[in-house]
């Protein structure tokens, strides 16, 4: 039997659902990528792939924002490079829509007991030609690599506009 991952990450979307505003109003509206199917020969349906989880706009700016959610039990990193967890095709998608100036990123939840936060990958870090980035790489907060807070939480979207380094409310 094959592992898959599909479907595994929808509890964090529906954290990504609820985090759409926080304490000082709306941050981002953003909707669920549709998944679509195909009749195939023989009367048989197939899920097509979904490219992200979410498109969307930042709430004011009319600025785009594509995301995917992505959860990982690993206590020490992310397998950015597992192409099971994180296929060519979101990769893609997401570079593609970061190049033309959208928001594009992943939306990661370290799950492991001894991390529990939520983080940030913009899609300039989706080039770095490596198979894992540890827990602690995405904690130093620089820019494209960002800790969106604690997953007991909400997500701190706000975060993804201010400085890198800067503490978000409740960090």
């Amino acid at each position: 039997m094959t592992a898959t991952f599909a479907n595994r990450g929808r509890s964090l979307e529906a954290v990504v659902i609820a985090s759409q505003s926080d304490s000082r109003g709306p941050v981002l509206r953003l909707d669920k990528f549709p998944t679509s199917s195909k009749r195939i020969a023989g009367g048989k349906i197939i899920q097509l792939k979904s490219p992200v989880d979410f498109i969307g706009e930042v709430f004011g700016s009319g600025r785009a924002v594509h995301l995917d959610c992505k959860q990982c039990d690993s206590p020490n990193r992310f397998p950015i490079g597992n192409v099971d967890h994180f296929p060519a095709h979101q990769r893609e998608w997401l570079i593609r829509h970061g190049t033309a100036g959208a928001i594009a990123g992943l939306v990661v939840e370290a799950t492991h007991e001894n991390q529990g936060k939520f983080y940030w990958m913009d899609w300039r870090a989706m080039h770095w030609n490596t198979a894992s980035i540890t827990w602690a790489e995405f904690a130093l907060d620089r820019g494209n690599l960002r800790c969106l807070g604690d997953n007991l939480h909400t997500i701190q979207f706000r975060r993804l506009f201010e400085p890198a380094g800067v503490p978000g409310e409740g960090r």
